[in-house]
């Protein structure tokens, strides 16, 4: 499988399908494997901050204090990293290590930030 850069949704949507076609006759963390590359792009549209905004109102009502975070079945980081970028250490835990590659890749352009990332089966 080759990189492709998607230039407008229609080749994304073509890209998304073929992607997802062959994912499909995998196992999930191997499917992840091919996603990886393309995993935020396809995801660009989630909310991630404001999930991280809304558990921390939450463990706020709570009264919950903690200054580290574990992120499993983590993907590309995503969720790990906005919690680091609001001061808390971070670490993800995913099985796909083309998923934790990936999260790696992103963490160090955030070289201030506390994260880390490990590839490791959680389901046992």
């Amino acid at each position: 499988m080759h990189p492709v850069r998607c230039e407008n949704a229609v080749s994304m949507r073509q890209l998304m399908d073929s992607l997802l076609a062959e994912a499909n006759e995998l196992p999930a963390h191997e499917a992840f494997t091919a996603l990886a590359p393309y995993y935020d792009e396809l995801m660009a549209e989630v909310p991630y901050s404001s999930w991280v905004d809304y558990i921390l109102e939450i463990l706020r009502r709570l009264k919950y204090r903690f200054r580290t975070v574990l992120d499993l079945a983590c993907g590309t980081g995503n969720v790990a990293y906005e919690f680091a970028r609001r001061g808390y250490s971070a670490t993800g835990v995913d099985k796909s290590a083309a998923m934790i590659k990936e999260a790696k890749r992103k963490a160090q352009l955030h070289p201030d930030l506390k994260l880390r990332f490990y590839c490791q089966d959680i389901s046992a």
